[in-house]
């Protein structure tokens, strides 16, 4: 349909996770604009781990939230709702911390170097 109207196919379709506008054509007798906004969206490819394990250090602020007993998917969807988080560390093995089961999350708005501590525990996503 893009190029039926003329649009360019390469970036018509490119929609950010903002509200958005579009144009009904449906019902030829009446001009309908609706505004929508996206719900339950999945991403592909987001929340990857990076390339070297280990946890953020977020510099002398720290994370902004410290989980423990939460699951990776919880962990990585408490990052994605909070506008700030940027990076989600992740460790299912950090017992020391995070007795009994070791599950510990803790999120960051920004990553300017990763944790040696226990770094083979922990991935950063």
């Amino acid at each position: 349909k893009d190029r039926e109207f003329g649009l360019p196919e390469d970036t018509c379709r490119v929609l950010g996770v903002d509200p958005y506008v579009f144009q009904e054509y449906w019902n030829r007798d009446k001009d309908h604009t609706t505004r929508a906004s996206w719900s339950a969206v999945t991403l592909s490819g987001v929340m990857k781990p990076q390339d070297a394990q280990g946890y953020c250090q977020g510099g002398a602020q720290g994370s902004l939230l410290d989980l423990k007993g939460v699951t990776r998917a919880v962990c990585k969807g408490r990052c994605m709702a909070d506008a700030k988080c940027l990076y989600a560390s992740y460790s299912d093995a950090d017992v020391a911390y995070a007795p009994p089961s070791g599950a510990h999350c803790m999120l960051f708005d920004r990553c300017e170097a990763k944790g040696a501590y226990m770094a083979d525990l922990w991935w950063t996503y």
